[in-house]
């Protein structure tokens, strides 16, 4: 790969911050990975991923992509327990939208078109993260907070400054690019502000969406569904989606839509259960 500068610098270890760092790692000398949480090797639920504890999946195009710069992941994440659905048995798949139901018959034209990781957010970022902190020119620098960006005297960003979130200790990080992935906590906005630029326009959508979601040991052989989902319609505002995970689990998520409530599973938000006797199961 052509070298396109010397170093970069990603703002949060999303899963956007992650893709960011493995791709730029092919074409800057060295890759900074800042994020505000400590970043743990096993895979738990962070403060920084407040949709963590709800329904996700790998869907097709997401999991092809992840392998392209990942080889091999896709084989990881189920030998760690990952669940797998494919277009081989369209009865291991319940979907309903209003009165139409996804037929549970025979077999789609293209079996291996659909490829759908049932994996829970944090055992999916564990593995991507582990995989770029594996990669010789890219640091992660965790426990550290993005102030903003340095700016030189004709207008360009030459990097940004950084804080110890225990220490308040603050350092200056140089970058030929600096890519924000901080999500909805970005300060980008404001700083463009401040420096003579308009806020980007935004538009908004009301659509009174709201969810709750709970986690549930499954004994084996109980379901023979992998993914179950009710799409809430315009006729009736409230849905739910169930979904394998790993170790032996499920997720249920009940969704609300046009200001319809969801009620709380139970109040307290349990950890994704694991095997380790350490880990409080959640209620059967």
């Amino acid at each position: 790969m052509t070298q396109r500068g010397a170093a970069a610098v990603v703002c949060g270890a999303s899963m956007a911050g992650l893709l960011a760092a493995r791709v730029l790692s092919d074409f800057y000398g060295s890759v900074t990975l800042v994020e505000r949480d400590v970043l743990r090797d096993e895979a738990i639920q962070r403060r920084g991923v407040s949709q963590g504890h709800h329904l996700h999946a790998l869907m097709t195009r997401g999991s092809r992509a992840l392998s392209e710069l990942f080889p091999g992941l896709a084989d990881d994440l189920l030998a760690d327990g990952a669940d797998f659905i494919d277009g081989s048995d369209p009865s291991r798949v319940y979907m309903c939208v209003g009165d139409h139901v996804l037929a549970r018959t025979g077999v789609f034209v293209d079996p291996k078109g659909v490829a759908v990781h049932s994996v829970s957010r944090p055992l999916l970022e564990a593995h991507v993260r582990r995989r770029v902190r594996a990669i010789a020119n890219v640091t992660v620098l965790d426990g550290h907070e993005v102030i903003e960006p340095i700016v030189d005297d004709v207008g360009d960003v030459t990097g940004v400054r950084v804080a110890d979130r225990d220490t308040g200790t603050e350092s200056l990080l140089d970058a030929d690019l600096v890519v924000n992935a901080s999500g909805r906590s970005a300060r980008t906005p404001a700083f463009l502000e401040s420096h003579g630029y308009d806020r980007p326009p935004e538009q908004r959508y009301t659509v009174n969406l709201n969810y709750t979601s709970q986690f549930f040991r499954v004994p084996p052989g109980l379901l023979t569904e992998k993914t179950a989902m009710v799409a809430p319609t315009f006729e009736r505002h409230t849905g739910a989606g169930l979904l394998a995970y790993e170790n032996g689990t499920v997720i249920c998520t009940l969704i609300g839509v046009g200001g319809a409530k969801c009620p709380k599973i139970y109040p307290d938000s349990w950890r994704l259960p694991r095997n380790s006797s350490r880990q409080t199961s959640p209620p059967r």
